[in-house]
């Protein structure tokens, strides 16, 4: 009999790479039934099954995910964004059955992982590294506490606190003399005078801002899979390219990027699959940039170098432990390059 996961937004970037991941493991038979609130949604042909669904903050979305897991005997329901995730956790109740689990972690716990300034303020409690930051509540704050901290760093980020993907985010440097557009705005990298004139105002209804020290590249993905706080797979991952993960990456041996994955999935007691992304500072020393509470879209890198997840969340599921396969690394894995097409 087929296990059947619900995958929700299969219309991100990496949502077809994932669902060929799953269908490519003989292992174990899958049905994948993906939603999106866009009905031509990229992952929509790659699914046995598709529907369309209102927004996360739809009044009538867990009513409609509730009767598609019901109609279809969903075993588990996998969220790929934050805003799904928080929703389906604070209306736990209303999903899960004997039948059908939901595959992230309690809500306090994902309220806290979706706004950035909360996630600092309890890893700082918990006496995990974050950046330095300071908070800007309103714009006649923006320039003041800017000058503050380019005294401190020649390179300072500024982005909103519930900014996801590296979406809106203004790297101030004094070695730029324009600015550089990456990533389809994502990132932009310019000198306080060009930002003070060309692109202050499009953070105006973006507060509260949160303004940090730049750390140093490469970008690392952290694969966290875990069961009642304890740590059973760390897979980090360094980008190629720090802004565009599917330029592909590397799977590390960086044992201080795995003691920390420990101490984040203890501190939280986190049970199921997550991701974070961690940069080092100047004095090399590893700090939290963000916690997503789901899977990252670039968990198919560690897939298709051969970490069976996938399998891992069915053996959760089933109270089964998970099989063990040793982490490939220095395994090097463009996603488009290593997925092929199913039969």
């Amino acid at each position: 009999m087929n296990f059947k996961i619900l995958i929700t937004s299969v219309g991100g970037e990496f949502a077809p790479k994932l669902i060929l991941s799953i269908k490519n493991d003989r292992k174990i038979p899958t049905k994948i039934i993906g939603t999106d609130v866009n009905g031509s949604a990229v992952g929509k042909n790659f699914c046995d099954i598709f529907y369309q669904v209102p927004k996360a903050s739809h009044k009538n979305y867990i009513r409609v995910i509730s009767a598609i897991c019901k109609k279809n005997k969903i075993d588990l329901v996998l969220p790929t964004s934050d805003e799904e995730a928080y929703t389906l956790s604070k209306n736990r109740k209303l999903i899960e059955n004997k039948k059908t689990q939901l595959a992230c972690t309690d809500f306090k716990t994902i309220k806290i992982f979706n706004d950035k300034i909360s996630t600092y303020k309890k890893l700082k409690q918990l006496n995990i590294p974050s950046p330095d930051y300071i908070i800007i509540n309103k714009s006649s704050q923006l320039d003041i506490e800017i000058k503050k901290m380019l005294k401190k760093y020649k390179e300072i980020v500024i982005k909103p606190s519930n900014s996801r993907g590296g979406r809106n985010v203004f790297i101030i440097s004094s070695k730029t003399k324009s600015f550089k557009i990456f990533n389809d705005r994502r990132e932009i990298v310019t000198n306080l005078q060009y930002f003070k004139s060309k692109f202050k105002n499009d953070l105006s209804k973006s507060y509260p801002l949160i303004i940090m020290n730049k750390l140093k590249e490469p970008v690392y993905d952290l694969d966290m899979l875990a069961w009642k706080g304890k740590a059973l797979r760390i897979i980090p991952r360094k980008r190629f390219n720090s802004a565009v993960p599917n330029d592909g990456h590397i799977i590390v041996n960086d044992q201080n990027l795995i003691e920390l994955g420990k101490k984040i999935i203890s501190k939280f007691n986190l049970s199921w699959l997550y991701d974070c992304d961690i940069m080092y500072d100047q004095n090399k020393k590893p700090q939290i940039l963000e916690i997503n509470p789901r899977p990252s879209g670039s968990v198919v890198v560690s897939i298709c170098a051969g970490v069976p997840l996938i399998q891992d969340l069915i053996s959760l599921k089933k109270g089964l432990r998970i099989s063990k396969v040793k982490t490939p690394f220095k395994k090097r894995i463009i996603p488009y390059k290593n997925l092929h097409q199913i039969d």
